[in-house]
């Protein structure tokens, strides 16, 4: 049992509500809005690893930038980007489905992939500061002849160089209605080997026959789940139309012999190979027993995917109560992005998740679940204030602001986009934000793992690149919400080329640019 309380004088798009729990004191989530999309990427493409932070000193290895809490005002510089070109396409034009930002030539600066569903990818490269040119096609990663619907940058094989993984989605038409009805020539998706210069080859291969990675992907998500320091890939396939498989996970077992990279499918011995409606992919360690866990969206429910620790998951979405089944009575939700966030501070991270009806005939509000401290959610949607009841598809999240709270962009099939500015009361509550730089292991530092020890806990976070929400990036700086305390004990790093570092006595409050040292 808990209770609600709302604080007098918030308008409408800035609610203000406490969560009391008797034993675990009070939980407040508030977001104000900050005044046909379907995804969304947050990237810092001018280098600076926070949209506004400035530096201020600090060793060779580790710069602080000073936080800025007065909010940015963004400026449409798509034009001058060289990002503006119209392509022609069949019917009504191009539809790009995904963005995902990488370092995919190494030179330093982050540049641009954009699957399409009617027509070639697109990567764009930064070829100056700021300006972006298209080289798909010269570099091997143009997907031409299938239906692109997302993508995430990753170093699979730890090289130090960004590989690309190409999610297929085939050519169910996304707007119907009765899926039923529907036929799918659904296609394979792709595993592109940067070979150190920024171009690739195609290395599906390693993943099995060509119909190991065909279905109606969603979304894929390259995390370490059992702590051996590579990536492991866990792909979300639509069961729609019917006939479609089920979810794939594979092991990412290193270079076997004659140094072949090798990748064992486990789909079906971790149990989860669930046959739904599966969107987006959100991963968090949300028990705090130092493994990745993950939740998939899907139409009826979600699914929240407890790492056993064994190699083998068990969903407990019901006992954690992030499934919600039913928005309204009668009527399933329908999830797509999500994310896991700490966005009170407390130490733990929380989830939301971008929802919105398939047909447009009913408000589908997004969900908002704050964590309990105790291994299950409080549904806060309706009063955090972040709870857009349009068609909501796609959502990033970046403290775009600077004041140590993360923020949500979330975009709309056929409205605007919104940006949800958190304003959450955290009074006596700390953060942390890391921002690392690869030299021996990728630039962007995909797939490092940070572990920071804070008043006698064990915070565990990964470098996602793409890997998260739906076909759509958020900002690659990891954040940890610190609750009382103004120092961590320790923070340690293992980068992808298996080198550890260790910064001890860290000050809370501020951002952190960690560079990987020589060894």
């Amino acid at each position: 049992v808990f209770t609600l309380t709302q604080e007098g004088g918030s308008s409408v798009d800035s609610r203000d509500w406490t969560t009391t729990v008797p034993g675990l004191g009070s939980a407040t989530i508030r977001f104000t809005l900050t005044p046909s999309q379907w995804f969304t990427a947050l990237g810092s493409y001018d280098i600076v690893p926070k949209i506004d932070g400035q530096p201020v000193g600090g060793a060779a290895s580790v710069d602080v930038l000073a936080p800025v809490v007065v909010p940015p005002v963004f400026q449409d510089v798509t034009s001058s980007a060289g990002l503006d070109t119209v392509l022609p396409g069949p019917n009504c034009g191009r539809f790009g489905t995904g963005a995902a930002w990488g370092d995919a030539n190494g030179d330093g600066r982050l540049d641009l992939y954009v699957p399409d569903e009617q027509g070639p990818a697109q990567l764009w490269i930064q070829d100056s500061p700021g300006h972006f040119r298209d080289e798909a096609a010269s570099r091997g990663v143009d997907n031409r002849g299938r239906v692109g619907m997302g993508a995430e940058f990753v170093d699979y094989d730890s090289d130090g160089d960004s590989d690309l993984y190409v999610v297929n989605d085939g050519s169910l038409d996304l707007y119907v209605v009765n899926y039923a009805d529907c036929t799918s020539h659904a296609q394979p998706d792709k595993l592109f080997h940067n070979e150190g210069d920024g171009t690739f080859t195609d290395q599906t291969s390693l993943l099995g026959p060509p119909d190991a990675t065909t279905g109606e992907g969603f979304q894929a998500a390259w995390f370490d789940f059992d702590g051996d320091g590579d990536q492991d890939l866990y792909l979300a396939n639509d069961k729609l139309p019917k006939g479609m498989p089920g979810n794939r996970m594979w092991r990412n077992d290193g270079a076997g012999g004659g140094g072949v990279w090798t990748f064992t499918d486990i789909s079906e011995l971790s149990g989860t190979n669930w046959i739904m409606a599966a969107m987006g992919i959100g991963i968090a360690d949300f028990d705090h027993d130092l493994d990745l866990d993950f939740a998939v969206s899907n139409i009826e429910g979600n699914v929240l995917a407890r790492n056993n620790g064994d190699g083998t998951f068990t969903d407990v979405a019901r006992a954690a109560r992030v499934d919600r089944p039913f928005q309204f009575a009668g009527r399933h939700s329908i999830t797509w992005g999500l994310s896991f966030y700490d966005f009170n501070l407390d130490g733990w991270e929380d989830l939301y998740a971008a929802a919105g009806d398939i047909s447009g005939t009913a408000a589908q509000p997004n969900e908002v679940f704050v964590s309990d401290r105790a291994g299950r959610f409080l549904d806060l949607s309706a009063p955090s204030g972040a709870d857009d009841p349009g068609l909501s598809r796609g959502v990033a999240f970046a403290d775009y602001d600077g004041d140590g709270l993360v923020d949500a962009y979330v975009v709309d099939q056929l409205g605007s986009p919104r940006l949800y500015r958190n304003v959450t009361a955290t009074a006596g509550k700390h953060w942390l934000e890391v921002h690392l730089v690869g030299v021996s292991s990728n630039r962007d530092g995909c797939g490092a793992r940070l572990t920071l020890a804070v008043s006698g806990k064990k915070l565990l976070r990964e470098v996602f690149c793409g890997s998260t929400s739906l076909a759509s990036g958020s900002d690659q700086t990891v954040h940890f919400g610190l609750d009382t305390s103004a120092t961590a004990t320790r923070l340690s790093i293992r980068w992808p080329s298996g080198i550890r570092q260790v910064l001890t006595n860290v000050a809370a409050d501020q951002v952190l640019v960690v560079t990987e040292p020589s060894s």
